[in-house]
């Protein structure tokens, strides 16, 4: 006998699963095996399988072997039948049951069959109708067949099933080079075509439009926005971008290596300027991290100092003082002590000072003195943000606010905004908790339009949405005005995706708000119905934007005086500005990739980029396999 007889492989081939539970006898009384083979022959398999099982010593007559063998005929018609043609099973076998084949019995060697007579085979009565699953080497095949789930069978003959379809789509297009390249040729197209348009459409941020007058303001020459733009970390459009009325590109500042953050006017002319200024590679050129105080006008440089490395923000406040937000960790960062040098070189601490991070410092670059410093790890835990050498704070704002009396600050790693009494340095109130992403999750850039009752128009990053917080008598804060996703594609031209990342508002005197949307690249200004009336798009991670007439952080009305809110009762204060779905794990990919590919790549064109690689490396797969085929 040829063959030797495995459940396992009899299972396997005939599509028939042994339940859980049930025996050798049980399983071949089953009448699908007797639409393919008669009694004596699967009487004669189930005896040579029991014999494997059980017998010391193994015979078969002669007419039993002429069974099994009949019986196995029959299962490879069988198998056929339900698969696919002899030559396709090949196939199948030699590129696809590699690993199947691999941990299945394989016929070594042929069974010794007595012909003598001497020993007699038992009988069908023999075998037992109680047999159950025996355990030892000899009951492996039984043992997998139960715990192999009875679906396996038929989601292999699926994926053969397309494998097969694979193979003949295959030999077709071999067969027809022209007709398939015509056809790559078309589908590389078609999906190229979203990205041609992005393209083609796309106006670069430093593409400088000729200044006209406008038709909206009395004077255009004030109504200017000012845009910083981060840039992406493989250094696309970074710079400090003028806008006018028309949204017209009128000036900008790309001097500078890239991640400008902060601007802010001073007057009609100036503005504040952060940014790296040159790689840190580049010793000779100096510390890079500035800010820089420019004349716009003029396009003229009046001072530079140094700031700590990715200072968000810098503020004037007055003579020659400025005020920064530093969020350096001096265990994360490796340039922490490039700066503290620097500091020392210049007077602004003292000498045997190792620690200069997580805090907020008045420098007078008169002078050269810090006239006063706040320093967090002084009055929060280790427990209120992330860790000492994990960002613990990450600072990204703060205002001079009640006629300098005090100090509003952003720890955004805090999931707070906290209002600092300026003199005592103890807090005055907090809007928000640390991981309570219901109130505020990793904001940015607040402005607090209000001091008494307080009221706070914040960036809740995040949570994809801007909103606005009035404190009430009890302590409590109720949410009074909020502009999310849903609120943003109403408007024409606009998508829930394109408020991903806010990271500034700030509210005019007319109660319109001008918000970024840094993953979306716009800038926004919207009414207080929501509506968008002004914005300007495809600016790489747009972080702070200002608009000239109203200078620094404009603190227009709160909603309340705008509109009746009602007050008497604490609002839910719940985030729902953010997607869901299977198409939130595509937004957070587009989200991450946006840091490294440029603006003008929408998110359609991204994923139709994808498409397009796809059908690339399916054309020289093609060419290959037609190399391989002419090759002798």
């Amino acid at each position: 006998m040829d063959r030797r007889p495995s459940l396992r492989d009899i299972e396997r081939r005939s599509g028939i699963s042994r339940d859980a539970g049930e025996t050798v006898h049980e399983y071949f009384q089953r009448d699908e095996f007797r639409e393919f083979a008669d009694e004596a022959e699967i009487r004669a398999v189930q005896n040579v399988i029991h014999q494997l099982q059980f017998a010391q010593e193994f015979s078969i007559r002669e007419e039993e072997e002429d069974a099994v063998e009949s019986f196995y005929k029959k299962l490879s018609d069988h198998e056929s039948s339900i698969n696919t043609s002899e030559d396709y099973t090949h196939e199948v076998e030699d590129r696809a049951e590699v690993a199947a084949q691999a941990s299945e019995t394989s016929p070594t060697s042929s069974i010794r069959t007595e012909r003598d007579g001497s020993a007699s085979s038992p009988s069908s009565s023999q075998i037992s109708n109680d047999e159950t699953v025996v355990s030892g080497s000899a009951s492996t095949d039984a043992e997998t067949s139960h715990s192999r789930p009875g679906t396996y069978r038929r989601r292999r003959v699926f994926s053969l099933e397309i494998y097969k379809k694979y193979l003949q789509w295959r030999d077709t297009a071999l067969g027809n080079p022209r007709a398939t390249r015509a056809l790559l040729l078309v589908t590389l197209v078609l999906f190229s075509a979203p990205v041609g348009m992005a393209s083609a459409t796309h106006s670069p941020a430093g593409e400088v439009a000729s200044t006209g007058s406008s038709a909206t303001t009395d004077n255009p020459n004030t109504n200017i926005t000012f845009v910083a733009a981060q840039g992406t970390e493989t250094g696309f459009g970074p710079g400090i971008f003028a806008y006018n009325d028309a949204g017209e590109l009128i000036w900008q500042h790309n001097h500078y290596f890239r991640k400008y953050f902060d601007v802010d006017p001073i007057g009609d002319d100036k503005l504040i300027i952060i940014a790296q200024k040159h790689r840190w590679s580049n010793e000779s050129a100096g510390y890079p991290w500035v800010a820089a105080i420019y004349n716009w006008r003029t396009d003229t440089l009046i001072r530079e100092f140094p700031v700590p490395p990715v200072t968000h923000d810098v503020d004037y406040v007055g003579g020659d003082s400025f005020i920064a937000a530093n969020l350096q960790s001096h265990l994360r960062s490796e340039h922490h002590d490039d700066f503290v040098r620097v500091a020392k070189e210049r007077g602004w601490i003292a000498d045997d000072r190792k620690n200069f991070s997580h805090n907020l410092y008045q420098l007078n670059l008169s002078t050269g003195e810090i006239e006063w410093e706040y320093k967090f790890k002084e009055h929060f835990p280790r427990s209120a943000g992330e860790g000492y050498s994990k960002g613990y704070t990450h600072l990204n704002d703060v205002d001079v606010v009640d006629n300098g009396t005090a100090i509003l600050a952003s720890p955004r790693n805090f999931d707070r905004v906290i209002l600092i009494n300026k003199s005592t340095k103890e807090l005055r109130w907090t809007l928000g908790e640390e991981d309570n992403y219901d109130i505020l999750n990793e904001q940015h850039n607040p402005a607090l339009l209000r001091v008494d009752p307080p009221v706070v128009l914040v960036a809740d990053s995040e949570n994809r949405r801007v909103v606005e917080y009035q404190r009430l008598s009890n302590g409590t804060w109720a949410q009074t005005w909020k502009f999310e996703p849903l609120d943003l594609a109403d408007n024409s031209g606009f998508g829930t995706r394109d408020l991903a990342w806010p990271r500034d508002a700030d509210r005019f005197p007319n109660g319109n708000t001008l918000i970024t949307a840094s993953a979306g690249g716009h800038v926004l200004e919207v009414t207080p119905d929501k509506e968008v009336v002004w914005s300007v798009s495809e600016i790489e991670k747009v972080y702070e934007a200002e608009r000239l007439r109203y200078g620094d952080e404009p603190r227009g009305p709160p909603m309340s005086e705008l509109r009746e809110v009602d007050l008497d009762i604490e609002k839910e204060n719940t985030a729902t500005g953010s997607s869901s779905g299977p198409f939130s794990v595509l937004g957070e990919y587009y989200y991450l990739a946006s840091w490294v590919i440029p603006a003008w790549i929408t998110e359609s064109a991204f994923y139709s980029l994808h498409f397009v690689l796809l059908v690339a490396l399916v054309w020289g797969r093609y060419e290959w396999l037609l190399w391989r085929r002419a090759d002798p």
